[in-house]
């Protein structure tokens, strides 16, 4: 008698090769949302930050006594990001002005914020500066000592430890 040899794949096999495919599948679906979230909010991030350059190299540029004036509560565009519902000047960011805590002289604590909104909801960023016209000078080192010993309390006024000096 002749024996007949099959070839090919039980139906066992095939079920066991579509599920590994079907899983593998579902993990790559599921990381495609989260891959494109990330993307905006880099996207997001990088215009922020072309901003806050902007924005502080012009604060830099400002006479001390004029900077407040000029800049307290200025609303600033962030091109490509759309302002949140009811912002009233219908641009995302704003710049504040408030003395610094502990009332050094010379001294503003300035807070630049970015509200947003994009598909994934609402947004806020800010950042806390210092604007001083102190100088580390022999002269008068008191004041700026006070700006540091103040930064470094741990007191979360002023997280990314810049300042401007005027």
């Amino acid at each position: 008698m002749r024996q007949i040899r099959a070839y090919g794949f039980t139906v066992v096999e095939v079920m066991i090769a579509t599920s590994i495919l079907a899983i593998a599948a579902l993990g790559f679906a599921a990381a495609v949302p989260s891959s494109y979230k990330l993307s905006e909010d880099t996207k997001a991030e990088a215009r922020i930050h072309r901003a806050l350059s902007s924005i502080s190299a012009a604060l830099e540029a400002t006479p001390f006594a004029e900077a407040a004036v000029q800049w307290h509560m200025r609303g600033f565009d962030v091109p490509g990001l759309t302002p949140q519902k009811g912002d009233a000047d219908a641009l995302p960011g704003e710049i504040e002005f408030a003395p610094a805590p502990g009332n050094i002289p010379n001294c503003y604590r300035i807070t630049i914020r970015v509200r947003w909104m994009d598909t994934n909801g609402s947004h806020v960023t800010e950042e806390v500066r210092i604007l001083s016209n102190v100088r580390d000078d022999p002269g008068d080192p008191v004041e700026l000592d006070a700006i540091q010993e103040f930064h470094g309390a741990g007191n979360g006024y002023f997280p990314n430890r810049e300042y401007f000096y005027r």
